[in-house]
């Protein structure tokens, strides 16, 4: 595929055999994810990077969730030096490729220990009457602790052999210790997160005295360990707050596949037991009061 409108077509077809035309955007920056990724594995970046969020829950771990973004940790010393070789990198692979804009965001000052440098990638820079379309790729400056090393998980024909790439990415325990953290923490509900988390707990293998241990650490790493102490006791009104409105489900019926909409966030009973899932689950992460 030369274009970003050959692109959009294959995603269009895509959407259609899934029987999700609302879906085409987000496909379409799937697609994305597959050729950033390959670019940075073809430049020698993905060495240095751990991949971690919803995305490469999606396209390491085999999630049905779509995501939109590409979130990584660089490590404490990564600065505006590897940002720069990265973007180089997205602009040379797949700016020039498929006539899209690529900038650069600088860390925005914050009480944070963490920056974050973001590279953004505008789909749809020739169209000013279609709503932006945005990738962006994340690096925080934080070291991964449990990293391990995972194939790219390829889910769709003709994209090469892009399953020969291998990412080195965050372990099922520490991309839930670091959910688990940010959805105490945070100001905001990401019910995206909510999902994750859902779909996480109920992973075979994933060991919650690990899970437990990292959390500890994301909080350390964050500068969050009295921030969590004094939020956790909000946590069980902010999950029944987010499965009482309509938000949760409208959130994720732009990020799942029509058949699992219906046979999921669409059913009273799914949503009460997963509701139920969250508040259990929490439960175990109480902060330490010693």
């Amino acid at each position: 595929m030369s274009d970003i409108d050959e692109l959009h077509q294959y995603a269009i077809r895509l959407a259609q055999e899934q029987n999700s035309s609302g879906m085409v955007m987000t496909i379409e920056k799937e697609l994305l994810h597959y050729e950033i990724l390959n670019a940075m594995d073809e430049g020698g970046l993905l060495d240095r990077l751990v991949f971690q969020g919803g995305t490469s829950l999606r396209l390491c771990y085999g999630a049905e969730r779509y995501s939109e973004d590409l979130d990584f940790s660089g490590g404490r010393d990564f600065g505006r030096k590897g940002l720069d070789t990265l973007k180089d990198c997205v602009e040379h692979a797949v700016g020039d490729r498929y006539h899209v804009s690529i900038n650069v965001k600088e860390p925005r000052q914050a009480e944070s220990l963490v920056s974050a440098w973001t590279v953004i990638v505008d789909t749809t820079p020739q169209y000013k009457d279609v709503p932006r379309q945005r990738i962006k790729i994340e690096v925080a400056s934080i070291d991964a602790h449990d990293p391990v090393i995972r194939p790219l998980k390829v889910n769709y024909e003709g994209l090469g052999d892009y399953a020969d790439i291998m990412l080195v990415v965050e372990s099922k325990e520490e991309i839930l210790a670091d959910k688990i953290e940010s959805f105490v923490c945070s100001d905001h509900v990401r019910y995206r997160d909510l999902w994750d988390l859902a779909w996480l707990s109920k992973q075979p293998g994933v060991q919650q005295n690990k899970v437990q241990d990292l959390r500890k650490q994301k909080a350390s790493d964050y500068g969050e360990i009295n921030k969590y102490m004094e939020r956790y006791p909000l946590v069980q009104e902010k999950i029944a707050n987010a499965f009482d409105s309509d938000k949760f489900v409208r959130e994720m019926s732009r990020f799942l596949p029509a058949s699992r909409v219906n046979r999921t966030v669409a059913k009273p009973l799914w949503l009460l037991g997963t509701k139920q899932q969250l508040a259990d689950l929490f439960v175990a992460y109480a902060p330490d009061l010693a």
